[in-house]
């Protein structure tokens, strides 16, 4: 398998689709792609010549983006328009007028086709591997000199990987054999591609341009109509209830897991109190079925030297009107700007991480750890249950139900236990019954246990479950190795 991974190093894309510069061109074709790495490549150089003349033959490759398409969230593009110099430089002093460049004309409005994706990553994969080790190590050379792509207000990280093509927001060739037969009613998107000629395209469009001719490399491409794979042995991916993960690192002293409830009880009335107006989805107090957001401790779970020390902080936000989500929006980022500060646990900073420095940051930070497609979750702290119990018979039935409560299908595997399934993930939390309630309630200690839950179809998390999921407790992790159920089976089990 052959795939190059680019990852947006800002929150937004910026290039225009050759037919019409006034629409962003989502996802960026592998024409862009193929024509950045030509930009950067050394042309008096046989073997990077040659690596480029063996890319322009490969078949077009599945793109894997979120969304997938541009007509899967079309009000994410938008035109981002600024006043540039023009290129006339002025006659007199007096009449030139650009503070920056002096002698230019004057300023000119121009517009640029923005797009704001849900995620920087955009994979481009072919199934096939045509290129040798030298090839590969010489196409990974190459990717490291790509700047940026579309315009130069879009920087971007490009590699070669290993990674293989997810199920869910992946673009293949309307043709590709992967495709399912009762596939074929879904919408196509043409995409342009390289072909054969491609290089000698776009060095001639380019010398063309150089002399003043027409000339418009970043027309280069054929196009090609592709569409959503959709695999008949795959089940679609659930819904959990949650749309976004909204992540700070905590700074500050080290903190253990069992203040979670204290941290995110902190972080929830920080939220409040930066908010312009009450928000029913942040304080709670609205009709049952209102969506809320979920106020998250992020522990550090799942390695073998996993302690459960708090990491960072997250929002777990659903869906919400553009209204409601704008004032969380705001309130979050003040949040973060002031911190958080309390006698008890001390003072901490939050930081939203960019793109760049999630790549370096611990595993518990990073948005996929939490939110990636998984039939199989396990608790890394306690799912308190939703109401008391007379007998430890009612239990099985009411964990079932506290699940369906929590906006999820019912499990068609489930095991609980009081403590924590520290074969399958260790450093999840065993807390003590009083860190199971909110700060300063006296409501009683609800029955609470770890659940290793295993569903008929892939769930996209964040999943939290119970009745203090909106202060962290129920928090899961996907878990896909198989050796994990059998680590399950050697844990005390429920009686």
């Amino acid at each position: 398998m052959l795939a190059i991974r680019c990852q947006l190093l800002g929150e937004t894309f910026e290039g225009g689709a050759p037919e019409d510069p006034g629409a962003a061109e989502w996802p960026p074709s592998w024409m862009r792609l193929f024509s950045a790495l030509v930009a950067v490549a050394d042309h008096t150089d046989p073997p990077e010549v040659e690596l480029l003349e063996k890319l322009e033959q490969l078949q077009p490759p599945a793109i894997v983006a979120d969304p997938p398409a541009l007509a899967d969230a079309p009000e994410m593009a938008f035109e981002r328009q600024a006043w540039v110099p023009i290129n006339k430089t002025a006659k007199k002093v007096e009449e030139a007028k650009s503070t920056s460049l002096p002698g230019r004309l004057a300023n000119g409005a121009r517009g640029w086709a923005r797009f704001v994706p849900r995620s920087p990553d955009i994979l481009y994969s072919w199934e096939d591997d045509p290129l040798t080790d030298a090839e590969r190590a010489l196409l990974a050379s190459l990717c490291r000199r790509v700047p940026y792509l579309g315009r130069s207000t879009s920087p971007v990280i490009v590699e070669v990987v290993d990674a293989g093509v997810l199920e869910e927001g992946v673009l293949v060739p309307a043709s590709s054999r992967e495709e399912d037969p009762e596939s074929t009613d879904l919408p196509t998107y043409p995409v342009r591609v390289p072909f054969s000629g491609a290089l000698a395209a776009l060095r001639d469009a380019h010398e063309r341009k150089n002399a003043g001719k027409p000339g418009d490399p970043w027309a280069v491409g054929a196009y090609v109509d592709y569409r959503p794979r959709v695999r008949r042995s795959h089940p679609p991916t659930i819904r959990g209830p949650f749309r976004e993960l909204v992540i700070f690192a905590l700074g500050g002293p080290q903190r253990d897991g069992r203040h979670a409830v204290e941290f995110t009880d902190l972080l929830r009335k920080a939220v409040m109190a930066n908010l312009p107006r009450p928000l029913p989805a942040v304080h709670g107090h609205g009709p049952s079925e209102s969506p809320r957001c979920a106020f998250l401790a992020l522990p550090f779970v799942g390695h073998p030297h996993a302690d459960g020390h708090i990491i960072g902080l997250a929002v777990a936000v659903p869906e919400l009107e553009p209204a409601d989500l704008r004032d969380l929006w705001w309130a979050l980022g003040a949040t973060a700007e002031r911190g958080l500060s309390s006698p008890v646990l001390g003072q901490f900073t939050l930081q939203r991480l960019a793109p760049v420095e999630q790549r370096r940051a611990p595993l518990a930070l990073q948005a996929w750890r939490w939110t990636r497609p998984s039939d199989t979750w396990v608790t890394a702290y306690p799912a308190v249950l939703d109401r008391f119990v007379k007998d430890r018979t009612e239990i099985p039935a009411l964990i079932r139900q506290t699940i369906l409560n929590s906006g999820l299908p019912e499990p068609v595997e489930i095991t609980s236990a009081l403590r924590p399934f520290s074969g399958t993930l260790p450093g999840a939390l065993d807390l003590h019954p009083r860190e199971t309630t909110r700060p300063g309630h006296r409501e009683g200690f609800r029955p609470y246990r770890h659940l290793y839950l295993r569903f008929a179809a892939p769930v996209r998390g964040p999943v939290v479950i119970g009745s203090m999921r909106h202060y962290g407790l129920g928090l899961c992790v996907p878990v896909t190795s198989p050796a994990t159920s059998a680590a399950r089976e050697a844990e005390p089990r429920d009686a």
